[in-house]
């Protein structure tokens, strides 16, 4: 993750604030837009990583940036064995988002056995989250980003699906 900072003599000053590393269980190819909560911590996906492998390069997660230190929480491994919701972070999946009430959603990817869909990440009281899966998309729809409307509802875009099969804009109410 980095900073970009406006200078007065032109070029914008770069400032980088965490380093994925290639420790076991940290994520890798953090990709997509990220969530930033009310004191100011950042909040992404990684397309690999995690501590459940897959071929060699792991299923992604779901991360914390603090705002302060920038040291980086896992707060979800995706984990495409032993779940049957998920495949992990798609490529193509862009970042996550939160709700009014603090829970965050994103998109995951899945084979032609077990599609795609949104999932939720509901903060428990103890501090950990839960995932819940909110919608399964049809088989092959490849989602892409997920944001949450002011009107409660989801709002995203599929690379596949649709009239013609090149995509489709989606409303879900979770």
């Amino acid at each position: 993750m980095f900073r970009l900072t406006p200078t007065h003599s032109g070029p914008w000053k770069e400032t980088i604030l965490h380093s994925f590393t290639p420790q076991s269980d940290d994520g890798a190819g953090p990709c997509g837009l990220l969530a930033i909560d009310k004191e100011g911590n950042v909040y992404g996906s990684t397309e690999n990583g995690g501590k459940y492998p897959c071929q060699g390069l792991g299923w992604g997660i779901v991360y914390e940036l603090a705002h302060d230190t920038w040291d980086e929480t896992i707060i979800h491994y995706f984990n495409g064995h032993r779940q049957r919701n998920f495949q992990g972070i798609a490529n193509d999946t862009q970042g996550v988002a939160f709700d009014p009430s603090g829970n965050l959603y994103g998109t995951a990817t899945g084979t032609t056995l077990f599609p795609g869909g949104i999932f939720q990440l509901i903060r428990q009281q103890n501090g950990t989250w839960k995932e819940r899966l909110v919608y399964k998309f049809p088989l092959d729809a490849l989602p892409g980003m997920v944001t949450y409307g002011s009107d409660g509802r989801l709002y995203g875009a599929s690379v596949l699906e649709g009239k013609y099969n090149l995509g489709a804009v989606f409303r879900i109410t979770p």
